[in-house]
């Protein structure tokens, strides 16, 4: 796979600035690592795919609804979709195929490299969502929040 190795070199850099340990694929251009956050969900698994002009941050769950509970996964779209509303650093998403959740950033650089703190922005935002809404997606998936009742207190604790 092609990527740009100096916004592979930069990514890096950042990473090694905070003192995280990750993995790097530099076949694929893959950082992996696991970041524990303060939630309910307790830790979300980490990957940054780095392509030729853009790096794009997924922050999955560590647990997956099942995706034949109908009115379980029902529920979770609207719960995500009532986050999504008015984000603008990114998005929740919610695999139906298989129950995977997570949040997605994407920082699109195509004539320059960005800076550590645009690298930051990027990275740290998907952990700020997941702080934020991770409890009351919990809530959702396993004792029977109500979509709307769980974003607003999500919101109003902000």
């Amino acid at each position: 796979m092609s990527y740009n190795t100096d916004l592979a070199q930069r990514i890096d850099e950042y990473l090694r600035s905070q003192e995280w340990r990750f993995d790097f694929d530099a076949v694929d251009g893959e950082f992996t690592f696991g970041m524990n956050i303060d939630s309910k969900v307790k830790k979300v698994d980490i990957r940054i795919f780095v392509d030729d002009e853009f790096f794009t941050v997924y922050a999955t769950a560590p647990m997956r609804a099942d995706e034949n509970d109908f009115l379980t996964m029902r529920s979770l779209g609207e719960y995500f979709s009532r986050a999504n509303y008015g984000l603008r650093t990114g998005n929740f998403e919610i695999d139906f195929n298989d129950g995977e959740m997570r949040y997605k950033a994407t920082l699109f650089v195509p004539d320059q490299l960005p800076t550590l703190r645009m690298v930051e922005r990027v990275v740290d935002i998907p952990f700020v969502m997941w702080r934020r809404y991770g409890n009351g997606m919990l809530s959702v998936l396993y004792g029977g929040g109500e979509p709307a009742k769980e974003i607003e207190l999500a919101e109003s604790q902000t």
